[in-house]
């Protein structure tokens, strides 16, 4: 859930803090400010929550968003509530995809992951099952020349993402 503060924490186990509010009961109410790397997490109203990071200071491959294009953005989602969380050089998502290693999803504006204060980590417990479910394929290259030869993997994935066999 998404809070406002000085409200009761009772119930509440983890708890991460934001500043600004971009997006509430289905309204753009973010501030007009600068262009930076941003963070945010949202609510859609099913209670699906997404997670948005842009990069930034990184002309002229990206320049960042302010917050009222983030708000959009988490709006396009689909979010009926979201909320900025430390932008700038925090700016880092890392993901770990089927069967695949840890891996940072953007480009952070220091290049490098920064040491932070607070993080939101999303784990599952699901276990291996190792029967076989589907294919996924990694590769390294985004764009590559018509004549070019790529080198694509393919691993075993079973129903909750983990390694299976292939059979």
């Amino acid at each position: 859930v998404l809070r406002e503060g000085n409200v009761s924490t009772a119930d509440v186990k983890e708890a991460v803090a934001g500043k600004i509010w971009l997006v509430k009961n289905g309204k753009n109410v973010a501030p007009a400010n600068k262009l930076n790397p941003r963070t945010a997490v949202g609510i859609k109203a099913d209670g699906t929550v997404v997670f948005f990071v842009v990069d930034g200071r990184q002309d002229p491959d990206s320049v960042g968003m302010d917050y009222p294009e983030v708000a959009a953005c988490m709006l396009a989602l689909g979010c009926v509530d979201a909320l900025e969380l430390d932008g700038g050089g925090s700016s880092t998502m890392l993901t770990k995809r089927e069967a695949q290693k840890l891996n940072c999803s953007n480009s952070p504006s220091y290049g490098y992951e920064r040491t932070v204060a607070t993080s939101l980590l999303v784990v599952t417990s699901a276990q291996p099952s190792g029967v076989f479910d589907h294919v996924t394929f990694s590769e390294s290259l985004y764009l590559c020349s018509p004549m070019e030869s790529v080198t694509v993997s393919a691993v075993g994935v079973d129903a909750n993402g983990f390694s299976a066999k292939i059979p």
